[in-house]
Parts: C-alpha cells; sequence; structure tokens
C-alpha cells in the first residue's frame, strides 16, 4: 500500500517537470462552451420622448398696400377662407379716376409714337432739302454780291426812285392843300391826319429808293460781302450736320424716344390698375381668421393690420433634441401628441426639417416635424408631449446581448465550423432586448448571446446542446 502511494507521487511530480509541457498549452485544448442565436429577419420598434410647441403650418398677417376708407370687411373671427378669396374692399373712386387718367396719358403717347413712327423720316428728310435749297440761294446771293448789279437792274431801280419821287410830290401837294382847307375849317381832323400820313409814308419811301438807288451804283460793301459769306458757311454746316444724321438714321432715336414715352405711360397704367386691383383686400392663404384688427368705416393704410389667417390642415410640432438623436428623428413615420385628458392620439409625418446649427447655449437642434391635423384637434399655442414613433419591417435583428462595444464600435462574435469570428457590425433601432443590424450580418449568420468573458476572435467553441435558436 505504502509502496503504491509513493510511486504515484513520484510519477506526478516528475509529469510536472517535463521540459515543453506547460499549463498555456494546456489550455489551448480548451474548447469554450457559448450559447448562440441565428440572425432573423423581424420588426422592431423604437421612440424618442420629447416635450414641443404646437405651430401652424403658415400665419399671415395682412395689411392693405393702399390707404383709405375701409368700407366693407367681409370676415370675422373663426370664418374659413380660401386663397385668392376677397375679405375686405377700401374706398375706390379715387383709384378709379387715376386708372383713368392714367388711360388717357397712355393713349396720347401711343397716338404721338404712331404718328412719329409714320413722319419722321420724311420729315427729316424734307428739313434736308430745305437747307439744300437754303445753300443754293446763299450760294446765288453771294455770287451776285460779288459781280455786282446789271445795267438793267440798276435802271429798275432807278425807276423806282423816280416813282417814289413823284409819289412824294404828290403827297406834298396833297398835304398843303388839305392844311389850307383845315385852317379854312372844310375839313376835318380826321382828313388832315390821313394827308400827313400818306406824306410821311411817301417821304419814307422816298429815302429807302434812294438808298437802293445809291447802294446799287455804289456796289456792295466789303462788310456786306462777309455777311453773306458767313451766311453761306453756317448752311453749309447745317448741311453737314445733317448729311451726318441722315447716315445715322437719327429719325429711329426720334422714334424710339416717343416709344419709351408711350411704354412709360403704359407701365404707369399698370400701376394704377394694380393699385387700383389692391382696393380690394384678397387672402393670400387659405385658413381661418385667427384676429381681426378693424371694423368697417376705419382709416386703414400700409401699416394698419386688418386680420391674421392661420392655416392649421398642417400643424408643426416644434422641439429641440440632442444630436445623438437626430438620425432617429430622420427616421419617424409617426407622432404620438398627448395633452393631458385632452389629446391623446397618433399622427402620420408628412414631413420633417432639421436646423443646420446647434443652440449654443441649450446644445440641442431645433426639429419642426410637420403633421397632418384634418380634425383640427392640435391648435397652435398648445405645448403637448410628444412620442416620435420608428418602426422597421423586416429588419436584421439579434438580441442585445449579442453586442460587444469597444472603443465606441459595436461587434459580434459569429460562429462558423467551431470557431468563433469578430465582426464589426453598424446597429440601427435598438430595444430593451433587440438591436437592428445595418451592415456587417447576414440573415441566418450564427451569433454569440452568452459565453466566457474572455472570449475572442479565433477562439474553438462548443455550442451547448439546446442552445441554438
Amino acid at each position: 500500500m505504502y509502496r503504491k502511494i509513493v510511486f504515484v507521487g513520484m510519477l506526478a511530480v516528475m509529469m510536472f517537470c517535463l521540459p515543453g509541457i506547460s499549463y498555456s498549452q494546456e489550455k489551448k485544448g480548451i474548447v469554450a462552451a457559448v450559447k448562440i442565436t441565428a440572425v432573423k429577419r423581424g420588426q422592431i420598434s423604437q421612440e424618442l420622448s420629447l416635450t414641443a410647441d404646437v405651430g401652424p403650418q403658415s400665419s399671415v398677417t395682412i395689411v392693405p398696400k393702399v390707404g383709405g376708407t375701409l368700407v366693407e370687411i367681409k370676415v370675422k373671427l373663426g370664418d374659413r377662407v380660401k386663397e385668392g378669396e376677397a375679405i375686405a374692399k377700401i374706398e375706390s373712386r379715387e383709384f378709379l379716376l387715376g386708372v383713368k387718367q392714367a388711360e388717357a396719358a397712355f393713349s396720347a403717347a401711343q397716338t404721338q409714337w404712331n404718328l412719329v413712327e409714320a413722319t419722321a423720316e420724311t420729315e427729316f428728310l424734307g428739313n434736308l432739302q430745305q437747307v439744300e435749297a437754303a445753300l443754293k440761294m446763299a450760294q446765288a446771293n453771294l455770287d451776285k454780291i460779288r459781280k455786282g448789279a446789271r445795267e438793267e437792274e440798276i435802271e429798275r431801280v432807278d425807276a423806282a426812285y423816280q416813282q417814289a419821287l413823284a409819289n412824294a410830290q404828290t403827297t406834298e401837294k396833297d398835304l398843303n392843300r388839305a392844311r389850307d382847307n383845315y385852317e379854312k375849317g372844310a375839313i376835318s381832323d380826321q382828313q388832315f391826319d390821313r394827308a400827313q400820313l400818306q406824306f410821311k409814308v411817301a417821304q419814307a419811301g422816298l429815302e429807302s429808293a434812294k438808298a437802293n438807288l445809291d447802294l446799287i451804283k455804289k456796289g456792295a460793301r466789303e462788310e456786306d460781302i462777309k455777311v453773306v459769306e458767313a451766311q453761306v458757311e453756317q448752311t453749309q454746316a447745317s448741311l453737314k450736320s445733317l448729311e451726318s444724321l441722315k447716315k445715322a438714321k437719327s429719325w429711329e432715336a426720334k422714334i424710339k424716344g416717343v416709344q419709351a414715352q408711350a411704354e412709360q405711360a403704359e407701365v404707369a397704367l399698370g400701376l394704377a390698375k394694380i393699385r387700383l386691383e389692391d382696393c380690394t383686400i384678397k387672402a393670400p392663404i387659405s385658413g381661418i381668421i385667427s384676429k381681426r384688427f378693424v371694423d368697417a368705416g376705419a382709416m386703414v393704410g400700409p401699416t394698419q393690420p386688418l386680420v391674421s389667417i392661420v392655416d392649421i390642415d398642417t400643424v408643426k410640432l416644434l422641439t429641440h433634441v440632442s444630436d445623438e438623436d437626430i438620425d432617429l428623428v430622420k427616421l419617424t413615420q409617426r407622432v404620438g401628441v398627448k395633452v393631458d385628458t385632452y389629446l391623446d392620439k397618433v399622427f402620420e409625418v408628412k414631413e420633417i426639417n432639421i436646423s443646420p446649427v446647434m443652440d449654443p447655449l441649450s446644445r440641442k437642434i431645433e426639429v419642426a416635424i410637420k403633421v397632418s391635423n384634418p380634425d383640427y384637434l392640435m391648435k397652435p399655442g398648445m405645448f403637448p408631449r410628444v412620442r416620435l414613433l420608428v418602426q422597421r419591417d423586416n429588419a436584421l435583428l439579434v438580441p442585445q446581448s449579442a453586442l460587444v462595444e469597444k472603443d465606441g464600435q459595436k461587434e459580434v462574435f459569429v460562429v462558423r465550423n467551431g470557431t468563433v469570428h469578430l465582426r464589426k457590425v453598424r446597429a440601427g433601432l435598438e430595444t430593451d432586448d433587440l438591436v437592428e443590424v445595418l451592415s456587417g450580418l447576414d440573415e441566418g449568420d450564427l451569433v454569440v448571446v452568452a459565453g466566457p468573458s474572455d472570449l475572442k476572435d479565433g477562439d474553438k467553441v462548443r455550442i451547448q446542446e439546446g442552445d441554438e435558436e
């Protein structure tokens, strides 16, 4: 008995001391037991609870574009209106007269444009011909002055002088006779005055005829010739200028000028019509009258609000979320809204708008979620609790227990041929029990949900019987 115990003890000591055999080598032969499950497809939902302000889809306060007396206002608080519907009217007689005045001005400008367009070229060419004729006449006068008068012209002027002399002598005799008769009282004052006037006219004619005779006998003076030469040069310059304008078709500029005037008159007419139309105030959006500020008879102007309109067929839920929740907000499909005991209902999301900036004080991002409000249960100004609901059908799902997180990266152990492989995954929606896998796994992959804490990539594993799901 004693020999057996000693032998066994010595054998144990020898095995422990044999070279090349270590504890770590023994551990490599250990196969870890793990529990696994298969990656499956299914439905997963997630929600985010927040508070929000309810606001209208759109809200406008209407002010008139023109001033005057408000003769009619057709809506009251709570009335529904459609876009383009007339809701008020301002006294329009003055604006109607403005339109008629602008129409008359436009008609006159249009007529002037048509006239100038039809006659401008002809009128210009006519002026050009007149200047050409004037130049020919001036040149002929200059030639005539330079050559001097002909004999027959001198005779004609001398004959005119002799006739003027005879007329003067006759009127002088008539005046003397009239004076004698006047002194005797034989003629009236008017008859004597007429005789004096005839004598003075005859004397003036005689002096003019004598001057013409003296001038034509002496010939033109040097300064007279220079005057006519200057006239010729001036006419030549005018002709040259007109010929340049002819090449440039200057009458077209004149036509464009009156055309611009007609167009300005047309614009003024359009503005007058717009001001007249602005006397009828129309709803810019469809909605409900939320405020009415004035009554008929009031004087209003561009700074005086008339009514406010809100569109609450769709409302905006205004809230603020942290940056880590933004991705979930983008996926929101439905919103649960609760206002005390008044409202607890789920609404379909129509549109989500996310601010591109973060509030530096709250460190949150503003989000506007538009939802349909067909029964007008949600009213602007409410401050409800909201739940952003996200649901995915046919999503790849794994249990929360399958996830291993290291340095912010989510990973899972995938079992294949008795060996575990560590694989990075991108997670989506999460609940307390399940995680949506967006990438890194395929349906049917076997993942570890329970096993040793020191399990690592490449370890051999044994699946516990009855643990595979």
